[in-house]
């Protein structure tokens, strides 16, 4: 009889954090950074397995999923578990399959990448998979349908191992550290049901001899040998793992008919599970050679595959000869001494470098005031002098090192912009060659980080408002698929990332038009020069796009750009030719924080010029100084001439004179542009850490941050570009 009690609606689980001891917050943390870097590296090569010979590049995305399936596993990450091992299988179809694969088939592993990171991601934060089922059933289901379209026998079988399974299930144990368990403790715990799991496997091998057609007496021993091997391999004892993985392969074989349960085949695996008894006997040992990072478990992971396809390709396919077989068993019972495992690198909290990169930077500031101490002036200390040498030296190499910590190829951010510009280019249906190259050039961290945004943007309008539609390109003469330049490179002490599309590019009249009529322009709109007019594209609110779409239009975008790029203190150029395209150069300081700069002095002020932007310092002769008719100074160096900027009149300094023949010039050129600019003196070279000037101050013109001398006062550093453009703008 049915109950007329309406059924309780079967809730999701929330995601809400598990509680776990700091060690496992550690571990879970470094796993969910080595498998989204995993995840970001790879991702790229989605997209080639749609190409004939895709064999290598679909064989490299199965391991993530391999590798993370396995990782899940030992921190008893279930959902992360079950859905990268549909994921898995869907990629083992199409590697032993192999041949272009369809947009469809391209979109479903790009979709198992995104909500992969969404378990990570909720396993950083919350410590816990949970709470994400619904989509995740959504996800598998639709994984498991084309299962079932590309391979009807390969579904049936996972569908009867997911039976399997679900029936041994409560015999298969995943051990995780507790709050209470130390290093030898976590190890005791894992012996403990080792040496249960191993007794019960032994049990049914000797009932297996005794009725070999007894199915669920296999799966169970495989599952037991499986978690066996899972927990060995989690604490890095690859001998025990590798001696479980020769187990579980002989056991998957009698599962699938390949080979019988026969005498000899139970005398050899008991013989192994004997061996396995003798290591876990060894307490001490197995303490001192458990792995101690996750870093080492992926390794040992991708490394166990490998040696799981081996020993599969040792055991014949069909039904092997008593005599082979015994001859074979005496060699195969001997195991491996565990390879030593070497630590290439270790994973460090940012925070924690960002700090050592501040003590680092005030080092060098102390360094500099011991060494420009006043009450050391005109004294003579050899000794002295030959440590500030010795401390200088190790001071730089301290700066280079702690520098390079931080930098890291743009390759991972390369890579997420290809998946943008596919995306993108799908929802606007218009065909995209994307082209990148420099992604190997390093990089703050930090400003990776920070130009993540601006790049969105860029690319974003790229592809809806400046490559045309097919139809528009080809009336253009065109290719019927737009080109998309992204390069990076070294230019100097700066990083240029330069994008570049052979669009539609900027229209000059349209954008000059909507800057007049809000009131943006200033002076004569017939004087303004390009790079001029294509700055109003910056500013808030701006849009000359007549239709508002999903991703651009609505004049917010690259104000964000601008504002990014100015924290930065980097600048952005625009090249752009009507009907052929656009060019943008992202150009960035290679250090944030610290550069060489030359100390000059101007009235009372001491003001930093960057040693790379200068060429040549010089007090000029008479003949060499020429007055234009509007008034604007040029000096002639080697038969050039160039315009001189007064440093006192920008930063309202009384000079110790105006002359020029009494003063010093010094050259200085930026992005191909070189002006002179009159200073008092020169006051040396020093290694200076760039402050940012206060909220309070502001942004003063002409002036990029500012530093601490040697003596303790406070000094500023030029903005190069700054002065260069006004002087061109007081040429014209």
């Amino acid at each position: 009889m049915k109950s007329d009690k309406p059924k309780k609606k079967k809730e999701p689980v929330q995601n809400q954090a598990v509680n776990v001891d700091n060690d496992t917050k550690e571990l879970l943390h470094d796993f969910v950074a080595e498998a989204i870097d995993s995840l970001d590296k790879n991702e790229p090569l989605i997209e080639t397995i749609a190409e004939a010979d895709n064999g290598e590049n679909v064989n490299s995305i199965f391991r993530v999923f391999h590798t993370i399936k396995g990782l899940s596993g030992f921190f008893g990450m279930q959902n992360i578990s079950v859905f990268t091992h549909t994921a898995e299988t869907l990629l083992d179809i199409f590697r032993k399959n192999i041949k272009p694969q369809s947009q469809a088939n391209l979109d479903l592993i790009y979709v198992s990448f995104d909500f992969l990171r969404t378990l990570l991601n909720s396993v950083s934060n919350s410590f816990t998979d949970c709470g994400h089922e619904v989509e995740m059933n959504s996800i598998i289901q639709k994984l498991k349908d084309k299962i079932l379209e590309l391979d009807p026998a390969r579904a049936k079988e996972e569908e009867e191992d997911e039976a399997a399974e679900q029936q041994t299930k409560e015999k298969q144990t995943v051990i995780r550290p507790s709050d209470e368990d130390s290093e030898e403790n976590f190890v005791g715990k894992f012996l403990s049901e080792a040496l249960e799991l191993i007794t019960k496997a032994e049990k049914n091998l000797l009932e297996l001899e005794k009725n070999p057609e007894n199915e669920s007496l296999v799966s169970d021993t495989f599952g037991y040998i499986h978690s066996l091997k899972g927990n060995a391999g989690f604490l890095g004892l690859k001998d025990i793992e590798s001696s479980s993985m020769q187990i579980e392969s002989l056991l998957d074989d009698i599962r699938k008919k390949n080979i019988p349960a026969d005498s000899m085949i139970i005398s050899f695996l008991l013989e192994q599970i004997d061996g396995i008894k003798n290591k876990l006997n060894d307490k001490e040992s197995i303490i001192s050679r458990s792995a101690k990072s996750v870093a080492e478990i992926i390794e040992m992971t991708d490394n166990a595959e490998t040696e799981e396809e081996e020993i599969v390709e040792t055991i014949p396919e069909d039904t092997p000869q008593p005599e082979i077989l015994l001859d074979r068993i005496p060699q195969e019972a001997k195991q491996p001494a565990a390879a030593t495992i070497q630590k290439k690198d270790i994973r460090v909290d940012t925070a924690k470098l960002d700090k050592l990169f501040d003590l680092v930077g005030e080092l060098i500031t102390i360094e500099t005031m011991v060494i420009n101490n006043p009450d050391l002036e005109d004294l003579e200390l050899p000794n002295f002098t030959k440590s500030v040498n010795m401390l200088s030296k190790i001071t730089r190499e301290l700066q280079e090192i702690t520098m390079s910590i931080r930098m890291t190829p743009l390759e991972g951010l390369f890579n997420k912009m290809k998946r943008l510009v596919r995306d993108l280019s799908i929802k606007f249906d218009k065909k995209i060659d994307l082209e990148i190259s420099g992604q190997d050039t390093e990089m703050d961290k930090n400003v990776i980080e920070e130009i993540s945004d601006p790049l969105v943007h860029i690319l974003r309008n790229a592809i809806d408002h400046g490559i045309e539609s097919a139809e528009t390109r080809k009336k253009r003469n065109k290719n019927e698929a737009g080109k998309i330049r992204l390069h990076a490179g070294y230019e100097g002490n700066e990083i240029i990332i330069m994008i570049e599309d052979d669009g539609a590019g900027l229209n000059k009249d349209k954008i000059l038009k909507k800057a007049i009529d809000r009131g943006l322009v200033k002076s004569a709109p017939e004087k303004l020069t390009d790079r001029e007019i294509w700055q109003f594209i910056f500013e808030p609110g701006f849009s000359t796009a007549e239709v508002v779409t999903e991703v651009s239009g609505r004049g917010v975008g690259m104000d964000v750009v601008r504002r990014n790029l100015e924290k930065l203190r980097a600048r952005i150029d625009i090249h752009s030719e009507l009907g052929a395209g656009t060019k943008l150069s992202l150009r960035i300081p290679l250090t944030l924080a610290i550069m060489e700069t030359m100390v000059i002095s101007v009235g009372t002020g001491k003001f930093a010029l960057p040693i790379i932007a200068m060429r040549e310092s010089f007090r000029p002769k008479k003949e060499d100084i020429t007055v234009t008719m509007d008034g604007l100074e040029m000096v002639k160096v080697r038969n050039e001439l160039f315009p001189v900027v007064r440093l006192h009149e920008i930063f309202e300094q009384e000079p110790l004179n105006k002359d020029l023949e009494k003063g010093i010039l010094i050259n200085i050129e930026s992005r191909g542009r070189r002006v002179c600019i009159l200073v008092d003196d020169i006051l040396g070279q020093q290694q200076t850490v760039i402050k940012g000037l206060s909220d309070y101050i502001g942004k003063i013109k002409g002036v990029t941050g500012c530093m601490i001398m040697g003596d303790g006062e406070i000094g500023l550093i030029v903005d190069i570009d700054t002065l260069i453009d006004i002087s061109e703008t007081s040429s014209k």
